[in-house]
Parts: C-alpha cells; sequence; structure tokens
C-alpha cells in the first residue's frame, strides 16, 4: 500500500481526487490533506508519504516552494505537480526539482493513472535496491565478524564446522568467505595466525616447544612442527637455536 498526501487549495480538487483513489482499492491510502504547502510540509515531514499530488498555485507556500522544502528535508517521495496554467516555465521549474509528473487541469482520469503506474514502479525499483544495500551491508557485518572472530580465537580449537554453525551458513560457503578475504583456505590461515604467535612465544626459554606450540592451538606436537615448517622453511627447534645462536 502507497502512502499519498493530497495538496490543493481547491476543495473540488481535493474531493476528485479522494473519489480517484477510493476507486483504487487498497492500493493506496490517502495520509493526509493540505490546503498549502505549509501545512503539507508540516503533514509530509510527520508521515513521510510515498508520493505527493500537489498544486502549483497556492496560498502562504506554493507547490515550486513546497517540493523544494520537500527536497531540502530529504524527504524522498515522488511528486505529481498540478496546475490550471499549461505554461512551459511552471514544467520546467517542477522537472529542475525532479517532479515524476506534471498534469494539467482539469484532470484527466487516466493521465493520472499512468502517472501513478510510473511511480510504483519506480518505487518497487527503489524498494529493491534499498532491500539489495541492506543485505550487502549485513553480509559484510558477518563477514567481518567471522573474520574478528578467527583472529580472537585462533589459539582455542576453533573449526570450521563451529563457525558454520555459529554463523548460520554452509560450510562450502563459509570456506569462500574466508579464501576471498585472505586468498587462503580456513586451514592456512589459521596456521598462519598460529605459526606468528609461535614464532614471537619461541623467543622466551621458558616454555618448550611443545609448550608454545598448545599455547597457539596445536596439540600435537608433530602437527605443530608440519606446519611452523611449512611457512617458515625451519622447525621450530631450530628457529629457536638460530635465533638464540644469532644474539649469542
Amino acid at each position: 500500500m502507497y502512502r499519498v498526501l493530497l495538496v490543493d487549495d481547491e476543495p473540488w480538487v481535493l474531493r476528485g481526487l479522494r473519489g480517484f483513489f477510493a476507486s483504487m482499492g487498497d492500493r493506496y491510502k490517502i495520509i493526509g490533506e493540505a490546503e498549502n504547502g505549509k501545512d503539507a510540509l508540516a503533514l509530509a515531514q510527520e508521515k513521510n508519504p510515498d508520493i505527493v499530488i500537489t498544486d502549483i498555485r497556492m496560498p502562504d507556500m506554493d507547490g515550486l516552494a513546497f517540493v523544494t522544502a520537500l527536497r531540502e528535508h530529504n524527504i524522498r517521495a515522488r511528486v505529481i505537480m498540478l496546475s490550471g496554467y499549461a505554461e512551459f516555465e511552471y514544467a520546467r521549474k517542477a522537472l529542475q526539482l525532479n517532479v515524476d509528473n506534471y498534469l494539467l487541469k482539469p484532470l484527466d482520469r487516466r493521465e493520472l493513472g499512468e502517472a501513478l503506474t510510473k511511480i510504483e514502479e519506480k518505487l518497487a525499483k527503489e524498494q529493491m535496491e534499498d532491500l539489495e544495500v541492506q543485505e550487502t551491508e549485513a553480509g559484510y557485518s558477518e563477514i567481518n565478524a567471522i573474520m574478528e572472530d578467527i583472529d580472537c580465537n585462533f589459539t582455542k580449537d576453533i573449526t570450521l564446522n563451529d563457525l558454520a554453525e555459529k554463523y548460520a551458513v554452509s560450510i562450502s560457503n563459509l570456506s569462500g568467505i574466508i579464501k576471498r578475504e585472505t586468498g587462503m583456505t580456513f586451514t592456512e590461515h589459521l596456521a598462519k595466525r598460529r605459526v606468528k604467535k609461535a614464532e614471537q612465544l619461541l623467543k622466551n626459554e621458558k616454555y618448550s616447544v611443545a609448550e608454545v606450540g598448545k599455547m597457539v592451538g596445536y596439540h600435537d606436537y608433530y602437527y605443530f612442527t608440519k606446519w611452523f615448517k611449512k611457512l617458515t622453511g625451519i622447525t621450530p627447534s631450530k628457529y629457536r637455536s638460530d635465533r638464540k645462536e644469532k644474539f649469542e
């Protein structure tokens, strides 16, 4: 259902518009009526309409000033401008304000219906784009959360399956996310973080090599040695002895 605001200082025009929308069923809902742009702006700020149908010539604040104020207040309503004056200057100014349509009085119901159909198509497209943006932002947030989770917990018994369950994604999708973010598989990325931390811990000789392995998440000494050598080219014991010789 699209929310509509009607703005015109002529009662017969408002009456005709009410009748037109009543014949459209539940596709539209009139959320307010005003006889000038000043009152209409207050209604628009309060009720945030999807569609505004407004006259150009009105007291206090005319239609052009009203639509200008709508844009200044970031109200994204689609606008149909009405006028009893078939003058190019009015149409030109209306188009400069990104008005969706400019219709002459007396209103032709068919023309008004066509103008509304075009607006519906634009609104539907906007809603789809907004939804895509929301989904994209939510996706980025989840990806950031996953990567931060790995960075904070890499020394624990963290598994791909655990993360997939925690973030309600399939293992294959999660593997793809990590691959895109790091250029590595989950196991490779985890090993890189662990080995980097192990290099720091090996500098402190109060810990044995096996203890260092457990501290970074490898409870199997040989598995720890395998990954350390794969990523550094030497075993953790060799790394420690080389470093010790270097500083003696």
